[in-house]
């Protein structure tokens, strides 16, 4: 009679083309206006849709790509591979991204708070922000946790083609950005940080610095999972450039607070201020509500996919919240045992497509299949 630890030990080694398969998500940015100046034909914005490809390549390395589809054209937003567990606990990121200035630059249009992004990045850096194609290194210091915090450090080499800030050219523009967290208690967490640019083009003789200062503080306590919460932001940029030796120096800045009433309804405001760039002394200010209520117009294959945005270093808004094969979490959670359990995902506003669910059906069906086998074995 063979001891449990002497019993036969079942491995499924069938392979399944799904572990090849990206997880692909559709977002919808749509608006709606009413107005009595507008002709009915113009009361909907349909601003854009973006395709969302991402996929692990293997244990250490992945890849993601954001297509959008805008004004009759289809654009590359990002698309980019990156590496992680390299010495030093370096990644490496390579490809097109939306760069780390601040916060509000790393994410997408349809994620924002607000409809828009603040006055300050589309003047600073452009209508869609600041874009490089270039290589990215990403380090979190070994040494931190509790009071401490924790504190990471990014340096981004890229193209120096943005219109705004460089006047296009084609030098390389570098990039530092340096970010601070610390968890001041169970539900308040606060962030700090502070960016710096540098970029030139011979062309037009033109050099160009930009130094920016980040923070938030977001209240968001456990007991009450995803909300209600409170995050109060904000940003602030000093841009210097000079043209054959004349130097000129703009500020802006942003102001936000936003508070989550419960899951499709928010309260907030932003304040945007910058100085005019083109026009001496004079500014552009605005106050801008939270869409209340927000409405997310999405679709995806992956099971985990979530417009739920996590609070903590390292925010970076994606429209899938897991770059593990669907095949993979799949069997994952037909497991037996507190493990699958666990690693069940929780309930997103997000369904996953038809497909999906026909194959966590017939993983389950196997796996309850092959559990019947093995507690057959061990019995005899």
């Amino acid at each position: 009679q063979p001891t449990p630890s002497e019993a036969p030990q079942f491995v499924d080694r069938s392979r399944n083309l799904n572990r090849l398969n990206p997880e692909i998500s559709v977002t919808g940015d749509v608006r709606l206006n009413a107005t009595s100046e507008e002709p009915a034909s113009d009361n909907v914005d349909v601003r854009e849709f973006e395709f969302s490809f991402q996929s692990a390549l293997d244990p250490y390395s992945s890849t993601k790509i954001f297509a959008s589809y805008e004004e009759g054209a289809f654009t590359v937003e990002e698309a980019y591979a990156y590496w992680t567990g390299l010495p030093a606990s370096l990644r490496i990121d390579v490809g097109r991204f939306r760069q780390q200035v601040g916060e509000l630059n790393r994410w997408h249009q349809h994620a924002l708070p607000q409809s828009e992004y603040p006055i300050v990045l589309h003047r600073f850096f452009g209508e869609d922000g600041l874009i490089g194609d270039g290589v990215a290194l990403y380090w979190m210091a070994p040494v931190g946790g509790g009071a401490l915090g924790a504190h990471e450090l990014w340096g981004q080499a890229t193209l120096a083609n943005n219109e705004a800030l460089f006047g296009g050219g084609n030098r390389v523009a570098l990039l530092g950005h340096l970010n601070n967290f610390w968890q001041l208690s169970r539900s308040t967490f606060f962030q700090v940080g502070g960016t710096a640019i540098y970029g030139e083009n011979p062309d037009s003789s033109l050099k160009t610095r930009v130094f920016g200062v980040d923070a938030r503080i977001s209240w968001r306590p456990p007991e009450r999972a995803l909300y209600p919460n409170f995050t109060l932001r904000g940003e602030g940029y000093r841009l210097t450039q000079d043209v054959a030796g004349t130097s000129t120096t703009h500020h802006g800045a942003y102001l936000s607070a936003e508070y989550q009433l419960s899951r499709r309804l928010f309260a907030g405001a932003r304040y945007d201020y910058v100085e005019s760039l083109t026009v001496g002394g004079e500014h552009e200010w605005a106050i801008v509500p939270t869409p209340v209520p927000r409405w997310l117009l999405a679709c995806s294959n992956a099971p985990t996919a979530s417009s739920f945005k996590p609070c903590g270093p390292s925010v970076r808004t994606n429209t899938s919240s897991s770059n593990e094969p669907i095949a993979s979490r799949c069997r994952t959670r037909g497991r037996p045992g507190g493990a699958a359990r666990a690693a069940r995902p929780r309930r997103s506003g997000s369904r996953p497509g038809g497909h999906v669910a026909h194959d966590l059906r017939r993983h389950r069906a196997r796996d309850r299949g092959r559990q019947g086998r093995c507690r057959g074995n061990r019995a005899g």
